[in-house]
């Protein structure tokens, strides 16, 4: 199980040479990769099974389904992220492995945002989507009809995937809609590393923490995220989830917690508490969510599995293959075992079968694209590093 580093590990890091740390397996987290995979698996049901056929099979709208809000994996993702770029530095407390992530972000980001892109635009440009027309079919022109209105082109491909991905993404111009989240991704990345380099000890860091947290909760509560997978990371290698999941009262606490959470995700959208925005629930509710499994081993212990491995290194590949998926073969098998027009539930959970297997087959294909790109990456380091 991956869990804080203990002292013993500290000491034995701290008279290591720094090449041999930089490669140490220890120094990646395991368990945040298997939530990150189950949080893709979220997602996945949710936009190939609520977001397409909740307006015409009752089950998938109902409050229920909000345990699987596509948005609130989103967020797990964002804390998961700040503490992963953060944790080599807090377990070294040195700068250099921040300064190396941020020369690689960018390229380790673009090129499976390009790839993914590339795919829908080969799609489009053989006349293998369908989404417009299955979008009347299971009446959903507000979200699935939304999808690709534009001639793809070279350029325009190049230019959303390189730039406008991040600066200008809107669901009309995109190649690949869920890619809305890779600006807060790049965006809350720099944060992190902007915050890691101005301060030189924790103090400095809590101060920082502290001014943030309540102006990004109001302001800005995509990127308060990354703050919290910030304080997670220095808990962690404090030792403070190990001491919490040692002791059985937190444990049970801690499933309590995620009572709460689930709660908070489903009932409370309708009681009235929508002055309290989405964004704002989502990311408490996934600050919360993290914080009640880290600090139970009960909890922990369900991600320590292979299934979840697995899920974790397919997490990336699972969020960017998806939408083609939807946009070809799922409104392609729409059309054609619905061609009255009208929906009925056993081909409907026939097609989102397909589509899910579908989806994970394509992810497993991506990850070659995954592991490209980190290469890519770690090749783009080195050139900029011995310039």
């Amino acid at each position: 199980m991956a869990n804080a580093l203990s002292s013993e590990t500290q000491r034995i890091y701290a008279n290591r040479p720094a090449q041999k740390i930089a490669a140490d397996p220890k120094l990646r987290l395991h368990i945040l990769d298997s939530i990150r995979g189950w949080a893709a698996i979220d997602v996945l049901i949710f936009h190939v099974c609520h977001e397409v056929f909740a307006n015409k099979l009752p089950e998938f709208g109902r409050y229920w389904i909000s345990l699987c809000d596509g948005g609130f994996a989103v967020a797990i993702f964002f804390v998961l992220s700040g503490e992963a770029l953060s944790h080599a530095y807090f377990v070294r407390n040195d700068v250099e492995p921040v300064r190396k992530l941020a020369i690689k972000r960018y390229v380790r980001l673009t090129i499976p945002i390009f790839a993914s892109c590339l795919i829908v635009f080969l799609l489009m440009k053989a006349n293998l989507v369908y989404s417009h027309e299955a979008a009347v079919v299971v009446d959903r022109p507000d979200w699935l009809g939304r999808f690709l209105p534009f001639e793809p082109s070279v350029g325009h491909l190049l230019s959303y995937s390189l730039i406008g991905v991040y600066f200008q993404h809107t669901t009309e111009t995109s190649y690949n809609p869920v890619l809305w989240s890779m600006s807060v991704e790049l965006f809350g990345s720099v944060l992190v590393f902007l915050t890691l380099f101005v301060t030189r000890n924790r103090t400095q860091r809590w101060v920082i923490f502290a001014l943030l947290t309540p102006f990004m909760v109001l302001f800005a509560p995509f990127f308060v995220c990354f703050i919290f997978g910030m304080v997670f990371g220095e808990l962690r290698v404090a030792g403070t989830f190990k001491r919490l999941a040692a002791r059985p009262a937190a444990n049970v606490l801690s499933v309590v917690a995620l009572i709460g959470v689930a709660a908070g995700l489903t009932i409370v959208p309708f009681v009235g508490l929508a002055h309290f925005a989405v964004a704002q629930r989502l990311s408490i509710g996934a600050a919360v969510f993290l914080f009640a499994i880290y600090s139970s081993n009960w909890l922990q212990s369900l991600f320590d599995n292979r299934l979840s491995h697995v899920l974790g290194e397919l997490s990336f590949p699972i969020y960017l293959v998806h939408v083609p998926i939807i946009v070809s073969l799922e409104s392609f098998l729409i059309l054609r075992l619905f061609p009255d027009g009208i929906v009925t539930r056993a081909p409907a959970y026939f097609i989102m079968l397909v589509s899910l297997a579908a989806s994970l087959l394509a992810a497993r294909a991506f990850v070659h694209v995954e592991r490209f790109a980190i290469r890519a990456s770690n090749a783009f380091f080195t050139f900029i590093d011995r310039l």
